[in-house]
This record gives C-alpha cells, structure tokens and sequence, in this order.
C-alpha cells in the first residue's frame, strides 16, 4: 500500500469484514440480483453533506457500498465506471463520490507495434471494488467481460456480483523514457466474468476466456487506450501489461497488497477528518486575534517589540495569516493531505467561501502531492527530487518556515498555474471539476480536484481534445484567493 494510504489509517481501527449479507439469501446460497446503496457517508451535519438536484442526500459508491470478497467462490461485489464501447473513459472521484469524465477515446494505433488494427472502444465494462483500495491506495480497479447490454442500463448507485478469473499487472510510466523495470508505477487490475451471460457460464480462468474472447484487442486496448507520450517527435508508451496472475492466486494477490474498509473504520476516519476541518477553518479563515494580559514589561517586548505599553495591560495581538499557517503547516499538513485525498472539505451550498478556502488549500497540498514543494528563495513550486522508498528529499511544510506573507500568498496563487503548466506539457495534474458537463460529460455535480495523467493521443481526427485546451478547463476563472493583509493591531 502507498505511503499516503498507509497513513489513512491513523484516523482507522483494526479488523476487516468482506462479507456483503445482501448478496446471500436464507439458504446461503449466492443472489446474483444487484444491491442497491443507501446514503449512510453523507449522512452527516449539514456542511459536510452532498444532495442531488431534488434535494435528496447522494449515495457515495465507494464508501455505502459494502465489500463482498467470496474466495472459495472468486466473486467480487463491483460498481461501473466505463461502460462496454463507451465513448469516453471515466473515473470515480472518491472525494465527491462522482463518477466523471476522464478523457475521450479517439481511434488510435499500437505503440507497441504488435497489433495491427484500429483501437477505440472498450471490449469490457470497467468499474471498481467498493470499499477496497489497491497498492497504490486508488480504489481497486475491475474489468468485467459479459452482460453488455445490462451493465449499459441506469442501476443507479449498485453493486453487482461477477466471478474473478484472474488479473493483470498494469503499469504506469509516469515521464519518458522508462527503461528500467523501477520507472514503472504497477497496479494490480482484476479480470472477470459475469457467469449470467451463457457465453461466460463455464469460463474460470484466462485460458478460458481467451478461447471466447479477442483477448488480443483486450491487451491493445488497455494498453493504448489512455494515451501515449510523446518527445522528440516520437511516441513513447505510456501503459503495459506486464504480467498475468491466474485466478486461484489474483483474488488473494489483491487483497493481500491493499485494504478493505470496515464500516466502523470508515467512520472514525470521517470523524478525524472532520475534526481537522473544523479545527483547521476557525484557526486559518480569518486573521486570529489573541487576548493576552501582560504581567511584566519583558512580556509586552515578547508580544509586541515595543516597551510603550505598561504592565498589567490587556494587548490585542492579531497574529498574520502566514504565520498561523506555518505553524499548522508542520503539525497538520500531513494528515490533512491524507483527509482531503478521501474525505470531502465542505458544502458549498452551505457556506461558498470556506468551500473555496479549502479548495485553494488542497491544491497546495495536490501540488505536493505531484512531487512539487514551494521555494521561498525562488518564489516558485519546483522539483522535490525522489529516493528510497517513494519519500521525497526535503521537507515541504520545513521547507516553508522562511516563508513571508508575500510568499504564503503566491504559493496559494501559483498552485493553480502549476497544474495549468503541467497540463499544457502532458505531466500528470490535477483539475477542478465543478459539473462535468460537455459531450459524454455525466453531468454530476462534482466541485472536486482530480487527478488527470494527461497523456498524448495520436488520432484521426486533428480537433481530437482530451477534456478542453483552455486554463478554464483546469480550475474556475471566476475563483480568487483571497489575499491576507499582514498587521498587528493593538
């Protein structure tokens, strides 16, 4: 597991439940009929909440759908994402609990130079697994063949029962050239069957699937579907499949290198982090005035620098921005990086200005979160060079201390233009979705930073675009951070 997944369980208890009860009947005998979830994440005080159009509390997919791991049997409990020959590839925002448009496909040819016709659209339904993160702490990714015309159908927020036969290693390369086997990010990716559809009744394992299966256009297709890189007037693969793991082993193999959540540990993580919030939005929303009594002369120095103010005197201190900051900075910014990777900030409904307080809050750490770190000598975000064991070389929220107000302010400002920059050059980033609207968009309302691994397409159409080509497209043009005047009144 990820470091930063690893760290989501300080807000966790121990202990791990698989079983989803609505799945078996009284004879405990398997249910392969859809389960619908019901609002229980949202379900919570009002600026925390999220409701739909109707005013109706949402149901979250990944947090209200219960895990259902049957090892004897090899069948999982998954919720779609990309549909069979949709058009476009989509995610799921675990923050807003939102499915969204990740980018659109377009007919592409193989990078690798081994299959020889078009790619466009996906052979398989592709969703995740509820409750349960991967190695990589993402949620564990599923491909599911059979049953396309059902799985094309509205279910609404459901789960649905497939039989796991097998699973591949898919790996990522994060920047050009990636020649040795350490410059891929892997991830392990499950294969299944729905046994409902006649055509995959009997099918196990991979030998199996392959014989009813263009498993050839499978493997393109995952592995150029996404996009490619592109330098020096050269494409560059950006995706493989490096191995298969047979169906026996790839149901443990996955739940051995990720996590699966309980209902009680979902719960107290949402209660840490909500408490951080909290905490975090009455220290850091305004300037913070502090009362203080001063009993000696040396006291008023301390305070204010000045030895004007007698003793026994009530002084009015209020403290700048930046310095709050700093101080929070170093005590909390790693477990609020954690908490706003899994748990929403804010209703905007309820209060818009703390929403976009935090909105501009978690970019800064997102940018982090990319292996950045903001300079105070250089004004800049720059390169937080990697070592062992995914850490980083220095220390972002140390780096910071010898930041001045100025400087708190542009590393706020200039987190949004980093990801405009990363974009506008194909590196991973991340975008502000508020609805995600457009053609093929789902229409959700998201108000969310996700994650883009924005990927060169090579296409026949020249007015090909992944999801806009504008600075709009990566955060509101609308939206300001708010600058802080540093004072000391008395």
């Amino acid at each position: 597991m990820s470091l930063h997944a690893t760290a989501l369980l300080l807000f966790a208890s121990c202990g791990q439940s698989y079983q989803e009860r609505d799945y078996i009947n009284r004879n405990g005998e398997v249910n392969w009929e859809s389960v619908q979830a019901s609002p229980r994440w949202f379900k919570t005080d009002l600026r925390y909440q999220s409701k739909d159009q109707q005013g109706q509390l949402q149901s979250h997919p990944f947090y209200d759908l219960s895990p259902y791991i049957n090892y004897p049997e090899r069948t999982v409990s998954f919720y779609v994402t990309t549909k069979v020959e949709d058009h476009s590839s989509y995610g799921l925002d675990i923050v807003s609990g939102r499915r969204y448009k990740k980018h659109a496909l377009c007919v592409q040819k193989d990078v690798w130079e081994k299959y020889d016709d078009d790619i466009y659209l996906p052979p398989f339904t592709e969703g995740i697994l509820p409750r349960v993160l991967d190695e990589i702490g993402q949620p564990q990714m599923i491909r599911v063949f059979g049953r396309e015309s059902f799985y094309a159908q509205e279910h609404g927020v459901a789960s649905h029962q497939v039989k796991v036969v097998g699973g591949v290693l898919e790996q990522v390369c994060p920047s050009p050239p990636c020649k040795g086997p350490y410059n891929w990010v892997s991830r392990l990716v499950l294969i299944a069957v729905d046994p409902i559809d006649p055509k995959f009744k009997n099918v196990t394992d991979f030998e199996g699937l392959k014989k009813v299966v263009d498993w050839d256009y499978a493997m393109a297709f995952m592995q150029n579907a996404h996009g490619t890189h592109f330098a020096n007037q050269k494409r560059y693969p950006a995706y493989r499949i490096s191995g298969e793991i047979k169906s026996g082993f790839a149901l443990r193999f996955a739940t051995s290198y990720s996590h699966v959540f309980t209902l009680k540990e979902l719960m107290n993580m949402r209660s840490g982090c909500y408490k951080l919030y909290d905490y975090t939005w009455n220290l850091l929303k305004n300037d913070h005035i502090i009362e203080k009594v001063a009993e000696q002369k040396a006291d008023v120095i301390h305070a204010t620098g000045s030895v004007q103010i007698p003793s026994k005197k009530t002084i009015r201190i209020k403290t700048e921005f930046y310095d709050l900051f700093k101080e929070w900075f170093s005590k909390f910014g790693h477990k609020y990086q954690t908490c706003s990777d899994y748990v929403a900030t804010s209703n905007i409904n309820d209060n818009p200005e703390r929403h976009w307080f935090f909105t501009y809050l978690t970019a800064f750490f997102r940018v982090q979160r990319l292996g950045y770190l903001y300079s105070c000598s250089k004004n800049s975000w720059v390169v937080n060079p990697a070592i062992a064991n995914g850490k980083r070389k220095f220390n972002p929220a140390k780096e910071f201390q010898s930041c001045n107000a100025n400087q708190t302010d542009h590393a706020f400002l200039s987190a949004v233009n980093t990801f405009v920059y990363l974009y506008q050059n194909y590196k991973s980033h991340y975008r502000y979705i508020e609805y995600d609207n457009g053609i093929d968009g789902t229409h959700e309302k998201i108000y969310s930073w996700v994650q883009a691994d924005h990927k060169h397409f090579v296409c026949e159409k020249s007015d090909f675009k992944v999801y806009g080509d504008s600075a709009q497209t990566i955060f509101p043009d609308d939206v300001r951070w708010k600058m802080v005047e540093s004072r000391i009144e008395l």
